[in-house]
């Protein structure tokens, strides 16, 4: 079976591409879109910024890198700017993506939208104008864990979260460079 925007295209009908973006901030989930009005996708409604959104450095990793996107929205609204108000809470370290959606040019969606970018959003800022205000927000790709452990590090503050007043891992600074000597029977 073909999928609805092959065969739109088949029967010589136009096909239009919409941008969406999910932020995935502790008080709600966000979702716009690059176009304008509301758009509903998946039982969701994407709120069109149009030319009040604007990205830049969106691409994939390569060679081991986590290459940051950065991602402005102007005219932004209450919640938003409570958002930014309070970002490390609201947006430090939780998930973002950005998604392709075909429609016909009525608007309709067609077939599922297709992931294209996914990351971890960094503390946004906030500048505000002569009445206008905006929101700045950078996210690094997923790929940005790939050095942490997935357990923590065997140090001893990472053990004292894991189980408080255990002392398995305070003396380990103590051996660096230290020589120990083994008796030998």
């Amino acid at each position: 079976m073909l999928p609805l925007v092959v065969r739109e295209l088949a029967e010589g009908r136009r096909v239009a591409v919409a941008v969406l973006f999910e932020f995935e901030f502790a008080s709600g989930t966000q979702r716009f879109t690059d176009r304008e009005g509301y758009l509903t996708v998946d039982g969701h409604e994407w709120l069109g910024l149009g030319q009040l959104l604007s990205v830049s450095g969106l691409e994939q990793s390569v060679k081991m890198s986590a290459p940051q996107a950065t991602f402005m929205l102007s005219g932004v609204d209450a919640f938003l700017v409570s958002v930014a108000a309070n970002g490390s809470y609201e947006a430090t370290g939780r998930p973002c993506a950005v998604y392709l959606q075909f429609l016909t040019e009525a608007g309709t969606s067609l077939d599922s939208k297709i992931a294209i970018w996914a990351g971890v959003m960094d503390t946004p800022r906030m500048s505000a104008r002569l009445g206008q205000q905006a929101i700045s927000l950078t996210a690094e790709t997923l790929f940005v864990d790939r050095v942490r452990a997935p357990w923590g590090l065997q140090t001893d503050t990472d053990q004292q979260a894991r189980w408080p007043g255990d002392r398995g891992f305070e003396f380990a600074p103590s051996l660096l460079f230290k020589t120990v000597n083994w008796l030998r029977a």
